[in-house]
């Protein structure tokens, strides 16, 4: 079965190279739909098969738990000799992405910590440290 999928440009789709979006030369998420595409029923959509319909979807779920894209390839399985990725390297993927996740939420609690300190420092009165953005040493 192939499902038409709208293809949304956003508002303003000749900036989005400006703004993090693809840019020439980047690999593309999904194979060309080749000549489904020529049979699109409207502007504005392309005809994908269930299994590139799929692949978005387990795509959007890897980014929404903080995969890049290239690691999501990696779990894909681009690239290599095995079209498959087996449930213990998604769960080392995983794994390593926890340990990533909790450094960025101690980098982040000390960030808070500090300005949590820089906001007493300005309640004290110290308005030349409070200006400088100078807190006390942990």
């Amino acid at each position: 079965m192939v499902r038409a999928v709208a293809w949304d440009r956003g508002p303003d789709h000749r900036s989005a190279g400006r703004r993090g979006g693809r840019r020439r030369g980047d690999r593309p998420v999904l194979r060309a739909p080749g000549a489904a595409a020529a049979t699109a029923p409207d502007p504005g959509y392309r005809q994908y098969s269930e299994a590139d319909v799929w692949r978005l979807g387990l795509i959007a779920r890897g980014k929404a738990l903080g995969f890049t894209l290239a690691e999501i390839g990696a779990l894909l399985g681009e690239g290599s000799a095995t079209a498959a990725t087996s449930a213990e390297e998604v769960r080392r993927a995983a794994a390593a992405k926890i340990d990533v996740v909790d450094e960025q939420v101690r980098q982040l609690a000390d960030v808070r910590a500090r300005l949590e300190r820089l906001v007493a420092t300005c309640d004290e009165g110290d308005a030349e440290g409070c200006a400088s953005l100078a807190t006390p040493c942990r």
